[in-house]
């Protein structure tokens, strides 16, 4: 939460940000200046601290105007590994799996595309956090091409230990504990 609090206010700053320089581009503009003139105004780096979903483009623009790096936060991990390849039509190998696995060391990244200009990011960084139910993860460590790659060894797998509770038949549950009381709902059924 706290990340995404810094980040609602960098969306508030950029947003500021694309006034000031849309105001300054058409004043440009109106005194007979052209975008590729030296003292053009420069479009405002888009600071950003938490992407949910983007494509490798969009990452490596992200990256390019945030040289600290970025986190990909999204809640169902499952989604996020399904999307890797979603732009290549899924064909192993051939997709933004390998941009991802270089993400995890910082390692530079070019990319090149018809449409835009080619981009180099010297130190693409980025951290991936989210959710995967255990056997949603089993199912995903079963698919050759994400644990051939390597690329589920570059994630830290965290599960909160199971909470024993303690309570007699002569104490019984407490209702103020989330899970003595769901089980307390479950017993009234």
């Amino acid at each position: 939460k706290p990340l995404r609090a810094i980040n609602a206010q960098h969306f508030a700053d950029n947003r500021a940000a694309q006034e000031d320089y849309a105001r300054d581009e058409a004043k440009h503009r109106e005194a007979g200046g052209k975008a590729t003139d030296p003292d053009a105004p420069k479009p405002p780096a888009w600071r950003q601290l938490v992407v949910d979903d983007a494509t490798r483009e969009a990452i490596g623009k992200l990256l390019d105007d945030n040289p600290r790096g970025l986190v990909v936060a999204v809640d169902e991990l499952a989604q996020w590994f399904g999307g890797i390849d979603r732009y290549r039509g899924g064909r192993s190998g051939a997709g933004d799996s390998a941009f991802w696995l270089q993400c995890f060391n910082g390692e530079p990244a070019t990319i090149n595309r018809r449409s835009a200009a080619p981009l180099h990011v010297p130190h693409a960084l980025l951290s991936i956090v989210g959710g995967i139910q255990p056997s949603v993860l089993r199912g995903t460590l079963g698919e050759d091409r994400n644990a051939e790659s390597g690329m589920l060894s570059r994630f830290v797998l965290v599960q909160p230990p199971d909470r024993v509770r303690h309570w007699t038949p002569s104490t019984g549950p407490d209702p103020r504990d989330p899970g003595d009381a769901a089980l307390l709902l479950w017993a009234k059924r």
